[in-house]
C-alpha cells in the first residue's frame, strides 16, 4: 500500500473474487479496469471526504459516490440504474475495489452528493480534479466533446433523475389503471403515451442540449396534466383515491405546479428554470 497525501484515505486491495471475475471478462484496457488499477494515483490528491468523519476508510464514501456519479453520467444511467450497476457489474466493483456483495448506499446519497457539488465551490473543485483524472483513462462515451465539467455533470443528472421520477409516476399510474380500470383508461389515454412512459428506454443522452431535455420534460408534463384532468372530470372516487394517482398528483405539485402546458403537440413558450436541486427523496 502506497503512502498518499490524503491521510483520511485508506485504499483496500481489490477483493480476490472480484479480481478473478473481472480479469476473466475484461481486458486490461477497459476503462473500469484501468480505474481499479490506478485508483491510488487517481485519488491521491482528492479531498471530497471531511477529515473528521469516521467513514473515511475503504476509499472514502464520498469518493466512491463521486466516481459512481461520473460513471453514471458517461453511461447515461439514472440513480436506480447506477445502483443496479454497483450491485451487478463486476467491472464497476473492480473500479471501486468492492467485493462481489458490497454494502450499498441509497439514491439519497447520490442526490445529496450532487447538492453538495452544486452549492459548495470547494467540492466542485475537488470533483473537477477527480473528473480530470478519470477522463485521462478514456471513459466510454459517444460524443466528440471531451470536456467534462463538474457542474454540468451534476446538473444533467439532477434533470435526468427528475424526468425519470415523473415518467415513473406516470407509468405506475397508467399501469394500475390498465389493470383495474382498463375501459376507462382506453377512453382517457393519448395515442403517444406509451412511447414516453416506456421504461425499457434504459439510458438518457448525457450530452443532450438543455432544449432537448426541456422538451422531454414538457411532454411528460403534458401527459400527466391530461391524465389528472381526466381523472378530476371523468374519474370515479375509486380512481381518485388510488395510491398511484395521489403520488402522481404529488409529482405534479413538485415539478409542474406553476407550469401551464398548451397541448401535447405544441411546445410551450413558458421558460422553465430547470431546477438544479434533486427531486425529493421518499
Amino acid at each position: 500500500m502506497s503512502t498518499n497525501s490524503n491521510p483520511t484515505l485508506v485504499i483496500p486491495p481489490i477483493p480476490r473474487d472480484t479480481a478473478r471475475l473481472a480479469n476473466a471478462a475484461f481486458g486490461s484496457r477497459n476503462f473500469y479496469i484501468q480505474v481499479g488499477l490506478n485508483i491510488e494515483e487517481i485519488l491521491v490528491s482528492i479531498k471530497l471526504d471531511h477529515p473528521s468523519k469516521k467513514e473515511n476508510v475503504a476509499i472514502g464514501r464520498q469518493a466512491v459516490i463521486a466516481m459512481v456519479t461520473f460513471f453514471q453520467f458517461v453511461e447515461g444511467l439514472n440513480d436506480e440504474q447506477a445502483l443496479d450497476a454497483v450491485r451487478t457489474r463486476v467491472e464497476w466493483k473492480y473500479a471501486l475495489h468492492y467485493p462481489l456483495h458490497p454494502l450499498m448506499f441509497s439514491q439519497a446519497a447520490l442526490c445529496n452528493f450532487r447538492q453538495q457539488i452544486l452549492r459548495d465551490t470547494a467540492s466542485q473543485i475537488e470533483f473537477q480534479k477527480l473528473i480530470h483524472q478519470l477522463v485521462l483513462l478514456g471513459p466510454p462515451h459517444d460524443n466528440d466533446n471531451d470536456e467534462f465539467v463538474s457542474l454540468q455533470i451534476v446538473s444533467t443528472l439532477c434533470i435526468a433523475n427528475r424526468m425519470e421520477y415523473a415518467r415513473t409516476a406516470l407509468f405506475q399510474t397508467t399501469e394500475i389503471l390498465a389493470i383495474h380500470f382498463p375501459n376507462w383508461l382506453r377512453q382517457a389515454a393519448l395515442p403517444d403515451w406509451y412511447g414516453r412512459t416506456n421504461r425499457s428506454q434504459s439510458r438518457f443522452d448525457p450530452f443532450a442540449s438543455p432544449q432537448q431535455q426541456d422538451q422531454i420534460w414538457q411532454e411528460i408534463g403534458v401527459d400527466i396534466n391530461h391524465l389528472l384532468s381526466q381523472i378530476r372530470t371523468n374519474g370515479s372516487p375509486e380512481i381518485s383515491e388510488l395510491r398511484e394517482v395521489r403520488m402522481l398528483e404529488q409529482t405534479w405539485n413538485e415539478q409542474y405546479q406553476h407550469w401551464k402546458p398548451l397541448s401535447s403537440y405544441e411546445q410551450s413558450d413558458i421558460k422553465q428554470s430547470l431546477c438544479h436541486a434533486c427531486i425529493s427523496q421518499r
